[in-house]
């Protein structure tokens, strides 16, 4: 037996118009052929509109989203195999690794070079010009690059509250080396 839109109004507590109106915005039940409601469908619609207004659990909608993050998952597994993507923990402590390695080598290179030099005056010179320029130019390379949004991530992927990898290192070596 079908209902009639006069019929699903008074179930709904609404105007006919309503319902009509609830038709051209996308959103009412769905009629058949002839215009009416088949007891049916307008039953599993009924069910649908209560689920979507107490925010009850909608299975389709839980399904659909578990599909669309396990595909993610999966793409973001092949890129990784395929070496179009790194883990930050595993980048994150080499690079910083390499960060410190590399600011050591360039603290000690104006001592180094100021031992080649065997004129007193001049090596004291040179040493100090070399050094400001390893200190100018460790603190033009100072800052990591990355975007602040990555570097919270990468923080909280490292279980860190916020600092930056290699921060601590870079903070005791302060002083001259040599």
């Amino acid at each position: 037996m079908a209902l009639t839109q006069a019929q699903v109004a008074s179930i709904l507590d609404v105007t006919a118009r309503r319902v009509r109106q609830m038709h051209q915005e996308g959103k009412g039940p769905p009629q058949n052929a002839e215009g009416q409601y088949e007891e049916g469908a307008f039953g599993r619609w009924i069910r649908e509109q209560a689920a979507d207004l107490s925010g009850g659990y909608n299975y389709e909608a839980e399904r659909a989203r578990l599909t669309h993050e396990q595909a993610n998952k999966v793409a973001l597994e092949v890129a990784e195999l395929r070496g179009e993507l790194v883990r930050s923990s595993e980048v994150g402590p080499y690079w910083s690794d390499m960060v410190a390695s590399m600011r050591g080598k360039l603290v000690s290179l104006p001592s180094k070079l100021s031992a080649l030099i065997a004129d007193v005056v001049l090596r004291g010179k040179l040493q100090a010009q070399s050094e400001a320029l390893v200190y100018e130019a460790l603190a033009e390379i100072e800052k990591d690059g990355l975007p602040a949004a990555a570097r919270e991530r990468f923080a909280r992927s490292a279980g860190k509250d916020g600092a930056q990898p290699g921060e601590a290192a870079a903070e005791a070596d302060a002083e001259s080396v040599g």
